[in-house]
């Protein structure tokens, strides 16, 4: 995702969890706007799971935000399984909405959190190996 979002460096957040995150793009006005970054998490040795996180501050503008998001979803998509996103997932996340899946032996997931507050949601597209494959940072 680097030609997107650029992570910072992949650290030492516990003992054994390593962690690296993109700085927050804002996607259009508003304050706050809403908002995408890219993460990863895992171990030492590998990435455990790849993700981006969309915060919808600005519900009223979410289509574009949204739109975004399934734009990143799908290069990340393509880059950690080498398959490009299902229609039915495509559909689901530019709708806002959760859902679960699998390709080959790869969990794709997408997570929705509304605000406490009610005003907004945030919504995360994650991949997660279920063997043990590991992904390029």
């Amino acid at each position: 995702m680097s030609d997107k979002l650029s992570p910072g460096p992949y650290k030492n957040e516990s003992a054994s969890s390593f962690a690296c995150l993109s700085e927050e793009k804002a996607l259009g006005a508003g304050s706050p706007a809403n908002n995408i970054a890219y993460y990863a998490k895992g171990d030492a040795g590998r990435a455990r799971l790849v993700g981006l996180s969309l915060k919808v501050n600005q519900p009223e503008s979410a289509g574009d935000a949204l739109q975004k998001l399934l734009e990143y979803s799908q290069q990340l998509s393509e880059k950690a399984t080498g398959i490009p996103l299902s229609n039915a997932t495509a559909k689901a996340m530019l709708a806002g909405n959760a859902g679960r899946g699998k390709v080959g032996s790869t969990k794709v997931e997408i997570l929705k959190q509304n605000f406490p507050d009610g005003k907004g949601y945030e919504l995360n597209f994650v991949i997660t190996p279920t063997s043990t494959s590991e992904y390029k940072l």
